[in-house]
């Protein structure tokens, strides 16, 4: 028995199959897929530690300006010894504790620190969602990456199979001399390349699983096979209004206004330390020690009074603040510029791609029609005695070609929308359904 290209690749097939982590797989949508990477995604949870941290720093500045309690207290052994011997020695314990309570009445830097925080904390939480967004898109780009590989294999295995077909009635032809040797050979060749490219296909659904599976920190799951993708089903707005909804949804630009925000309130707390600050100071005290360790009896103070203090002059350094303040203030701004700019560019180019997309799905299901009347034709003809056995070749390559340029025209489709939607910030858990709806309809 001779060992056929194609037996390899069923061979390869079948232990794929029976590979224990396969048969156990379950099948998967967008949307499990999503909620499932979000709780093991590293960039996510970084992101919620951040604003954990950016929370714990607003309620830092929130504990300033309200009264603070404080508890003191000294104990100790006194020793008094006098040069003179009128006067005996002494030694005893001494003791002073009480406790005092201060109130913020104003501090301009204090609050400028709480504002600063606050917008702060609005950033990261942009930036969380922002991050929650993006694992939409990777997630989506792994999960069509997978489907498309599997189409692609699943194009190459057809062709590969059809043409195993060739080659057999053509073997048998050659041995009744009805065929060239030269086209036997043509066929032959052919059969191997697509051998070949079968086998780098399998290797790609499998390392397309493997970037799969490191995402969603499960190797379980894989995605729900399709035998077609849906056309869009939603309508996509103008340009323009898709710039209007990026300025006031995008979760990187309201980051950035944020920052911009909190960096604007740093100018006011660099400008609030030219200004005088008080606080009000009560204290209760008990003493039973005297001052120079002199002997004293037990005494109790009440203290109440308005501590002012004004920075008059500090060689330079409030100046060299609101310098700062102000370069970390440009520096937000211009961060905000770029990211309007890159995001405008984005969008541009994703309506392009959408539209494209569109026209690209058209064809290619026309041409697929084409591409397999042709092929029908060449196989008559060559029944016939009229055609080609490099016609027929020709014409399965031009049936496999068409199959591959619609399946990543439609899966370019969606990509194309779901970045509209992510710059837009109107990337949900809406538009991953709406997918899953189009994968298997």
């Amino acid at each position: 028995m001779v060992l056929r290209p194609m037996h390899i690749v069923t061979a390869l097939t079948i232990i794929v199959q029976l590979t224990p982590g396969v048969l156990q797989a379950e099948t998967i949508g967008l949307l499990d897929a999503y909620t499932l990477a979000l709780e093991n995604d590293t960039r996510v949870q970084i992101a919620r530690f951040e604003q954990d941290a950016a929370s714990a720093r607003e309620d830092q500045s929130v504990a300033q300006i309200f009264p603070r309690l404080s508890l003191f207290g000294q104990f100790s052994k006194n020793e008094l010894e006098y040069d003179a011997d009128v006067l005996p020695s002494r030694r005893y314990n001494g003791a002073r504790y009480g406790a005092g309570v201060t109130q913020k009445v104003f501090d301009l830097p204090v609050m400028a620190q709480l504002k600063s925080t606050r917008a702060q904390l609005r950033s990261v939480s942009y930036r969380l969602a922002d991050e929650t967004q993006l694992l939409a898109v990777r997630v989506a780009e792994n999960y069509f990456g997978i489907l498309a590989a599997q189409r692609e294999l699943k194009a190459f295995s057809d062709e590969l199979q059809a043409i195993e077909q060739q080659v057999t009635q053509s073997e048998a032809m050659a041995e009744r001399q009805l065929v060239s040797m030269t086209d036997l050979l043509d066929i032959r060749a052919r059969r191997d390349l697509l051998a070949v490219k079968t086998i780098e296909a399998e290797n790609n659904v499998a390392l397309a699983q493997e970037a799969f599976y490191a995402l969603l920190g499960e190797r379980n799951y894989e995605p729900a096979a399709i035998n077609a993708v849906a056309k869009q089903l939603v309508d996509v707005s103008p340009v323009e209004a898709s710039l209007e909804a990026m300025l006031a949804n995008n979760q990187q630009v309201m980051s950035l206004r944020a920052d911009q925000d909190a960096a604007k309130a740093l100018i006011e707390r660099a400008r609030g330390t030219a200004f005088p600050t008080a606080e009000i100071v009560v204290n209760q005290q008990h003493s039973d020690v005297g001052f120079d360790n002199t002997t004293s009896p037990p005494r109790d103070t009440f203290y109440i009074g308005v501590n002012v203090n004004w920075t008059l002059m500090e060689g330079g350094g409030g100046r060299a603040r609101l310098r700062e303040a102000w370069a970390n203030y440009h520096v937000a701004s211009e961060r905000l510029k770029d990211i309007r700019q890159r995001l405008e560019q984005m969008l541009r180019s994703a309506h392009l791609a959408l539209n494209a997309s569109h026209k690209r799905m058209a064809a290619a299901e026309n041409s697929l029609e084409s591409a397999k009347l042709s092929y029908q034709a060449a196989i008559r003809a060559r029944e016939l005695g009229v055609g080609r056995v490099l016609d027929v070749l020709m014409s399965r390559s031009a049936v496999t070609r068409a199959e591959l340029d619609s399946i990543s025209a439609a899966f370019d489709n969606l990509m194309s929308w779901l970045e509209l939607e992510y710059v837009g910030g109107q990337l949900n858990t809406q538009t991953l359904a709406a997918i899953d709806q189009r994968l298997s309809s």
